[in-house]
């Protein structure tokens, strides 16, 4: 066994998914016990329609920072790491002022769609107060940054960093805001507050992460020949993964969505519908996130590995990279189902 995996370990691609995705994977298990915490937090200081609200205005965000988004964040995965493989640092740097210059433009269009659309949006999902949604329709285009900058330190193979702002972050920096601003104010907006506080460290924090690792990267060093992509092509490539990100979206947050708009049936009041719902069942849908760790973690390092591979054409590599990266997800995966299903009452209990 031991010689098989030195033998494995041997191997480039091999080696750099097992140490990138084990990186990812302890970064992942941080991001979890700081969301655990975040949702603790919350739930404690300010029960379950506190945390409630705090789903349901977040969601709503993500929705909209998904379309002002379109897609460019995934692209820039492709590109990135596609370029860095070549060293045509030029074509990067041109290919982020293109990025940036449409998500500017479509994050302002979406914030002002988000804001004028706060009142039906907060009836709809029965959201007590529509402040939540015009405010947070300010801090699109700080959260489609972050989102581009993170996965584009993806592409160039950041794993580390990568990992920290997909997985902790936010929920970091949430629970301190929270600490923070709770010794002010005990109003129950001050998880959003937080969260959106949040959101304006880590849009900073990202893009000088993403700054400092391609100049080091690129300093000193010739540049292959420069490529430009037209905004065409950038868009044709880019709108399809915005439907595909759409799925995702659909799978991770709808449901919190529809729970809020949707009336339950209660014996006494009749059809009611409150965030507290959406808050309970919110701490159940973070325990069953548990059996996703693995897939999530060697997914974030094979993710520009595919990328670069299909850039070389190397299909030989590309398949040999997908067999290994399979292999990894489903045996880091099995013990953790295991363990979730043998001890369910222990995971169930710390909440």
């Amino acid at each position: 066994m031991k010689s098989k995996l030195n033998k494995a370990l041997k191997d480039k691609d091999f080696s750099e998914l097992f140490k990138g995705s084990g990186i990812s994977f302890i970064l992942r298990f941080g991001g979890l016990a700081v969301g655990y915490l975040l949702t603790l937090v919350i739930a404690h200081l300010f029960g379950a329609k506190g945390l409630g609200d705090y789903v349901l205005a977040i969601t709503v965000l993500r929705l909209f920072t998904l379309l002002s988004k379109i897609g460019l964040d995934t692209t820039s995965i492709r590109f990135i790491a596609s370029f860095a493989s070549q060293k045509k640092w030029t074509s990067i740097f041109h290919f982020r002022k293109q990025v940036v210059m449409i998500l500017f433009f479509t994050s302002i269009i979406s914030s002002l769609l988000m804001y004028f659309l706060a009142i039906p949006i907060a009836d709809l999902i029965h959201l007590d107060d529509h402040k939540y949604i015009q405010l947070n329709a300010f801090f699109v285009l700080p959260m489609a940054f972050f989102m581009l900058h993170y996965q584009s330190l993806r592409g160039l193979k950041r794993i580390a960093e990568f990992s920290f702002f997909y997985r902790m972050s936010q929920a970091l920096f949430s629970v301190i805001s929270i600490v923070i601003i709770y010794q002010f104010t005990q109003d129950s907006k001050v998880p959003v507050y937080a969260y959106l506080v949040s959101v304006i460290i880590v849009s900073c924090l990202s893009f000088l992460s993403f700054r400092y690792w391609l100049k080091n990267r690129s300093d000193g060093k010739e540049s292959a020949e420069k490529e430009i992509i037209r905004y065409s092509t950038l868009l044709k490539i880019s709108i399809p993964l915005m439907f595909a990100q759409s799925v995702q979206f659909i799978m991770a947050w709808t449901d919190k969505l529809m729970l809020g708009a949707i009336d339950t049936p209660n014996v006494i009041l009749g059809l009611t519908t409150n965030s507290s719902e959406v808050g309970i069942y919110h701490v159940a849908f973070k325990l069953s996130m548990f059996a996703a760790v693995s897939l999530m973690a060697i997914n974030s390092i094979a993710s520009p590995k595919f990328a670069e591979m299909f850039g070389k054409n190397d299909m030989e590599g590309f398949k040999k990279v997908v067999h290994q990266s399979t292999k990894m997800i489903f045996w880091a995966t099995l013990p953790l189902v295991i363990i979730f299903f043998i001890f369910p009452e222990f995971f169930l209990g710390w909440f």
